[in-house]
C-alpha cells in the first residue's frame, strides 16, 4: 500500500496509528519517499497482472478442466482463489474419492 504524505504534516504519525497498521516500511528509519511515476508504474503493472489473471473470471462451482501438469485433461470443480498471483483451489473427482489440489489459475481453463 502507498500513502501519500506531506511532508510538513502529522500525516505518517497518524497512519503508523491508524487501526490495521502494524508497520509502516523501512521500520528502523524515516519511509523513504517515492517519485510519483515509479509509484504509478507499480499500480500500473499491477493492473497488467489483474487483466490476465484467469483467476479472477473463475466462481466457486466453476467446471473447470487441467491443462498441464500432472492432473492434465481432468475435470473438477473451481473452489477458491488463494492468493492475488493465481493460486487456487480446485476439487477433482478421482478413482478413490474428491481431493482437494492448489494450482496455478494459469493451468486451468473453462470446461465446455
Amino acid at each position: 500500500m502507498f500513502a501519500r504524505v506531506a511532508t510538513d504534516s502529522d500525516d505518517l504519525l497518524r497512519i503508523r496509528s491508524a487501526p490495521g497498521v502494524a508497520y509502516v516500511l523501512p521500520r528502523d528509519s524515516t519511509p523513504v519517499l517515492l517519485p510519483d511515476l515509479f509509484v504509478e508504474s507499480i499500480r500500473a503493472h499491477e493492473r497488467e497482472l489483474g487483466a490476465e489473471s484467469p483467476a479472477r473470471t473463475f466462481h466457486r462451482g466453476d467446471r473447470v478442466i487441467v491443462v498441464s501438469g500432472p492432473f492434465k485433461w481432468i475435470e473438477g470443480l473451481f473452489d477458491r482463489t488463494l492468493s492475488a498471483s493465481g493460486r487456487v483451489r480446485i476439487l477433482l473427482n478421482l478413482v478413490h474419492g474428491s481431493v482437494s489440489v492448489q494450482m496455478e489459475a494459469a493451468e486451468l481453463k473453462r470446461a465446455g
